[in-house]
């Protein structure tokens, strides 16, 4: 079934409770929690969908003074200003978010608050105050014993000190990050870990530690079906084989990677395949075969940016029509729409139960 008519049935069974014990405080907060769930399925994703479920929810929690409602509204309502990279709404939103957690004493949706505050820190350049944040949200993590928490505020604390070019605390960071998945066994964040650790290795020209780590991150891409982190682990892989003049291997893996890039449709990783092949052949003295991917590689590139001019200028389009009078949000759109994030997001789990999320 359908991940979002399976929540929707749900919660048309909770109205249905509700109807027949209007009183009753724990059916109305299940109905919100409900709305939560529907709105994260939408909350990265275009459009306004995720606003009419986090409306729906902000005025049954108000309707019954239940601040954590309240409070969690704000919050994924900052989480989806900063993937718009508006900081300083998402900043307004965290605060407002804040204020009533503190109120109902929600410390691990405190921490998760916290670690996202760090991140919007991290995206300002203001990183001795993500630091702060995240440092904050690990105490209370660690007090909960809430383990995929403190695993992703270490994996944070790892990217800000790798940007500060600190990379021995960056690798801290980043190991503490792994002990903690593989003691959960947690394939996912190793995953993350070791990608991590091939990245920094790469910075600092550590080539076989970075070979070693991107080999393992690949693996558990492999194990996961996450094709598309797989394909960025193969074109790691490839440029250090090159470095290390295993150029046979290189190509092969390179070969691997495109295959995978094709499959499942990605092509920003195929555009980069074939510029990394076209400069690979060159340097290996394969003069045709540079010059034919160099062409592939022109061509695709051409393609993809007129294709996200088009859809730019349509999405600004409709806006215009939509909003002709907000200026302020045009214009934040249009410069959201030309970036990519930057930062890992924090996604919630388990978000039914008060406490436990990411």
């Amino acid at each position: 079934m359908d991940k979002e008519k399976q929540l929707i049935d749900e919660l048309n069974e909770i109205t249905g409770q509700i109807e027949k014990e209007p009183e009753k405080a724990e059916y109305q907060e299940k109905r919100v929690k409900k709305l939560f769930e529907l709105a994260s399925l939408h909350l990265f994703q275009p459009g306004e969908k995720y606003l009419e479920y986090l409306n729906l929810a902000f005025s049954y929690s108000q309707d019954n003074d239940y601040l954590f409602g309240i409070g969690k509204t704000n919050h994924l309502k900052g989480m989806r200003e900063y993937s718009l990279m508006n900081y300083d709404k998402a900043i307004e939103l965290y605060e407002t978010a804040l204020q009533y957690y503190d109120q109902v004493n929600a410390e691990v949706e405190i921490a998760s608050l916290y670690n996202n505050l760090g991140l919007v820190f991290t995206g300002l350049t203001q990183y001795q105050q993500a630091i702060d944040n995240y440092k904050k949200s690990i105490v209370i993590f660690k007090k909960h014993q809430y383990i995929s928490g403190l695993s992703n505020a270490y994996n944070n604390l790892g990217i800000v000190h790798k940007y500060m070019k600190n990379y021995r605390k960056a690798r801290n960071y980043y190991l503490l990050d792994l002990e903690l998945s593989q003691k959960t066994n947690n394939i996912q964040t190793m995953a993350r870990a070791y990608n991590n650790l091939a990245g920094l290795y790469v910075q600092q020209k550590k080539y076989t530690e970075a070979l070693d780590a991107v080999k393992k991150s690949a693996q558990y891409h492999k194990e996961l079906n996450n094709f598309q982190a797989l394909t960025n682990n193969l074109m790691i892989y490839s440029q250090l084989l090159f470095v290390n003049k295993n150029r046979k291997s290189c190509f092969r893996m390179l070969n691997k990677a495109q295959s995978y890039a094709k499959k499942y449709q990605n092509k920003r990783a195929l555009i980069t395949i074939y510029e990394m092949k076209s400069i690979f052949y060159q340097k290996d003295a394969q003069y045709k075969k540079a010059n034919y991917y160099f062409k592939l590689y022109h061509q695709f590139y051409l393609e993809m940016f007129n294709q996200e001019k088009a859809q730019k200028l349509a999405e600004l389009q409709a806006l215009l029509e939509k909003r002709d009078t907000e200026k302020k949000a045009i214009m934040a759109t249009a410069i959201a729409v030309s970036h990519e994030m930057r930062q890992p997001m924090m996604v919630l789990d388990n978000i039914s139960k008060v406490g436990v999320k990411r």
